[in-house]
């Protein structure tokens, strides 16, 4: 898992009992070492409009990417995920903490259960 997730399940819990509900960002879980996920991080930074102007884009703000991502096209979706198989990313209220992937190329939302971003860190990371 790559991003805060990486520090492991107890982050998580403490996230979830005290910043759910404030936006202090979200997690993502990849299948890419450090480096590489942080440059695709990094790409994100930047979005260009329909009009071509490049403006700046906060995908790590719950209340920006669950927004977006819903209206996002297959391409759009496809530049944000890059390796990342799946967002956890904090509803409207702070709860529940909603799960978003692709599947065939098309976004998939979920509300996981509790562990499931704990399970998702220990599947990727084989901890």
């Amino acid at each position: 898992m790559g991003g805060a997730g990486a520090a492991g399940d107890g982050f998580l819990d403490w996230w979830r009992s005290a910043g759910l509900g404030q936006a202090w960002g979200i997690v993502a879980a990849a299948r890419a070492d450090m480096p590489a996920f942080r440059r695709h991080l990094k790409k994100l930074l930047r979005a260009q409009l329909p009009d071509g102007r490049v403006v700046y884009f906060r995908f790590y703000d719950p209340r920006v990417l669950r927004t977006f991502l819903p209206l996002a096209d297959a391409r759009q979706l496809g530049r944000v995920f890059g390796p990342i198989e799946r967002f956890f990313i904090e509803s409207e209220s702070g709860h529940p903490m909603r799960s978003y992937r692709l599947e065939a190329g098309r976004l998939a939302v979920t509300s996981p259960q509790a562990g499931d971003a704990a399970e998702e860190h220990r599947r990727l990371t084989g901890a």
